[in-house]
């Protein structure tokens, strides 16, 4: 339900700022010339007898919808704090207009990572205007516009119920991420978006969904174009693994199998708790999946994304950092280094430069030979980008360029992981932002395609 106090039930003259909508209308605010509208909702709340199901489509309302504010984000699990003002109403998105005027703009739509545990698009901090992923620059500089999406994640999005109860639905996460694109799909044009130019680019977690969603039928009409960054497209479950993987999150919370309601309203701290249970579970088995990993049950998700993308044709970016895994292995006290390497099944090797091999070879494991596999595969036209830029606060440190040290660059904004604000980052992000936006105006980011002649563009 809407909260009244965002909505003007008086009538109001269309301007700029305000939108019609399949739903009703939604009003926002140009902030810096960018017309910005946080908020906007594109399904009913997944609470109650929602929660678990796939993302109902939201009912319309009268009057205007004020989008001035950032909307919350979804519940959150163990892991780095990336968001605040969580709740299970969380089917929100921002959509960010540049200043320039034109009749139609390419669409570029953000899909933010976070092992499917964290993330999120809504508001960050006291300041009402703070969004934890604000893409007014991005948009300014690509002269596209720009939208990006709450979906569900940990226990909301991803965690198998329906092998116990076919009342609760599979991969509800990635069902958000198609219920948004059908929203952006019937509404964008009102807003001077080209519904038939839509370039989905996304990190991590949000890079494998991505590749998921190139073979899925129920997404396939939504979007025209992909750049994945960093994705670790093995990290999906067996249907066998999931559900042993259930059964353990369920004794965790002390909640039978005949209880799933009692999931419905678990508070924050236990959802946190359980999930670095099942999180330490998962390493113990020595197992590099993440917990809460999207299932391929062959319904939903019919085979492993990393095959079944290959025989897409959009036209597709695929890039990682230069060293992935060393946001992973630098915390490792350098005595327990040889027993990483042999958790990782790798050999322990000579003590000098010991760190930098394990980071390597881990990074080799879970993104880069994936990612060949793909490249060397592919049906249609694919550019390949290697990543080695290092901020200068990651000069500073022992990491080199780590998994997500590209976020903040790319998109002009700080992030928990780096920042982006001094002189030689926002060179190299304004290259970055160039790339994207040849991508989505012209579908020519500047380089050879990797289809043609094996070229990898190194960015640095």
């Amino acid at each position: 339900m809407l909260p009244m106090d965002k909505v003007t039930t008086s009538k109001e003259a269309d301007t700029k700022d305000i939108v019609q909508t399949t739903l009703g209308k939604v009003r926002g605010k140009e902030i810096n010339g960018v017309l910005r509208f946080t908020g906007i909702p594109f399904a009913e709340p997944p609470v109650g007898d929602l929660a678990f199901k796939h993302p109902v489509p939201k009912k319309p309302w009268d009057g205007v919808l004020d989008c001035l504010t950032g909307s919350n984000n979804p519940m959150q699990g163990p892991g780095h704090k990336v968001c605040e003002y969580r709740s299970r109403d969380c089917l929100y998105m921002n959509i960010f207009v540049p200043p320039t005027g034109l009749d139609k703009y390419p669409v570029s739509v953000w899909i933010y990572g976070g092992s499917y545990t964290n993330g999120g698009v809504g508001r960050d901090g006291e300041d009402p205007d703070k969004l934890v992923y604000d893409l007014s620059r991005f948009a300014a500089e690509t002269n596209t516009i720009a939208v990006c999406f709450n979906y569900r994640v940990n226990i909301y999005g991803f965690l198998n119920l329906h092998f116990l109860n076919p009342d609760y639905d599979q991969n509800c996460g990635i069902f958000d991420q198609i219920a948004a694109l059908k929203f952006i799909h019937e509404n964008i044009a009102n807003f001077g978006g080209d519904p038939g130019n839509v370039t989905l680019f996304g990190q991590s977690a949000g890079a494998s969904c991505i590749l998921a969603m190139m073979a899925m039928d129920e997404a396939k009409p939504y979007f025209h174009k992909a750049i994945s960054m960093s994705s670790y497209p093995k990290s999906f479950w067996t249907e066998e693994e999931s559900r042993r993987l259930t059964m353990f999150y369920l004794k965790k919370v002390r909640i039978k199998p005949d209880e799933l309601d009692k999931l419905k309203d678990l508070p924050a701290d236990v959802i946190k708790r359980a999930g670095q249970q099942l999180k330490t579970h998962v390493y113990a088995i020595h197992d590099l999946r993440c917990a809460f990993s999207p299932v391929i049950d062959g319904v939903t998700i019919k085979k492993a994304p990393e095959i079944a993308c290959r025989e897409s044709d959009k036209p597709l970016i695929l890039g990682t950092c230069w060293h992935e895994s060393d946001i992973f292995t630098s915390d490792i006290p350098t005595i327990l280094l040889p027993a990483a390497a042999l958790y990782y099944g790798l050999k322990p090797g000579k003590r000098k430069g010991r760190r930098e091999r394990l980071s390597d070879e881990v990074s080799e494991i879970l993104y880069k030979a994936p990612m060949r596999g793909i490249e060397d595969n592919y049906s249609g036209d694919c550019w390949v980008y290697e990543y080695r830029y290092m901020t200068p606060e990651i000069k500073a440190g022992i990491n080199r360029c780590f998994h997500s040290s590209d976020v903040a660059v790319l998109l002009g904004i700080n992030t928990v992981f780096t920042r982006s604000d001094d002189p030689e980052s926002d060179k190299i992000g304004k290259r970055l932002r160039k790339i994207w936006s040849d991508f989505a105006w012209n579908t020519d980011p500047g380089w050879n395609s990797y289809t043609s002649d094996k070229t990898i563009k190194i960015i640095e």
